[in-house]
């Protein structure tokens, strides 16, 4: 026993940790070979948590951030890439024209953290843009809301007035043939573009139209979802690489390399 630490430490027990505060200890015998395990990593709670595992799948989840190299398991920290267009971006999609008005620059890393709330603050202001240009966007299903608003976070769909307003008009079948009817789309689908993947979201997104709007034309009129147009028009702006600049919710700056 000469190697044990005073009995009467005691250590959190993880099985009684909750919401990163403990919420019970227990006295374990702390030995030299056996020493007090560290408290796990406060986790980021979501306030738009619907939203969240299609975004971060469709802007890089993390096995493949570590796989590219612009995420570190070791640190848990994201590293700065260049997008598609060279511009410099971290996290899910975080450049420095989006809402958190990080100066994102190469050779930076932030934790998984504000990664985390950096997409929640975009997906947030995202929401309200949306639901400007389509006031009855809360009454369409998850399986049309979430990809719509994952196009919005990226600029397809909020580039695109024809297909908001036949969106409003209900035709979904007209909005899925018009959004693809797109410099951006045609330009990705040419032989030898970067932005293949964006072709793939766009075509992805498309398709969800048609089908929802095959599925409506065989609904009752009675039980058809209702949209509407907004009582005042939007201004529709014209969308630079990465997302609008709102407003900074916190100060943090991405620490360099």
């Amino acid at each position: 026993m000469a190697d044990m630490f005073p009995a009467e430490n005691l250590i959190a027990n993880p099985s009684v940790i909750a919401d990163g505060k403990v919420t019970g200890l227990q006295s374990l015998p702390i030995t030299r070979n056996n020493p007090v395990p560290p408290l796990p990593k406060k986790e980021y709670e979501f306030k738009n948590a619907e939203y969240v595992p299609y975004l971060m799948e469709k802007e890089g989840n993390l096995a493949y951030q570590t796989k590219k190299g612009s995420y570190d398991p070791n640190t848990q920290e994201f590293i700065t890439y260049l997008d598609s267009v060279g511009v410099p971006t971290i996290g899910y999609g975080t450049t420095s024209k989006s809402s958190s008005k990080f100066n994102v620059k190469e050779g930076q890393r932030i934790p998984l953290y504000v990664a985390d709330m950096a997409l929640d603050q975009e997906i947030d202001e995202k929401l309200k843009a949306v639901k400007k240009y389509i006031p009855d966007f809360n009454k369409l299903p998850p399986k049309l809301r979430i990809p719509m608003l994952s196009s919005f976070y990226r600029g397809g769909l909020s580039g695109s007035k024809k297909t908001m307003n036949l969106i409003n008009k209900g035709d979904f079948i007209g909005a899925s043939k018009e959004f693809l009817d797109n410099n951006e789309y045609r330009a990705a689908k040419k032989e030898g573009s970067k932005s293949k993947g964006v072709a793939d979201r766009m075509e992805e997104l498309s398709n969800i139209f048609r089908e929802y709007g095959i599925e409506q034309n065989k609904t009752p009129d009675k039980k058809r979802i209702k949209v509407s147009p907004p009582k005042q028009k939007p201004e529709i702006k014209k969308r630079a690489s990465g997302s609008t600049v709102v407003k900074n919710y916190n100060t943090y700056e991405p620490r360099s390399i």
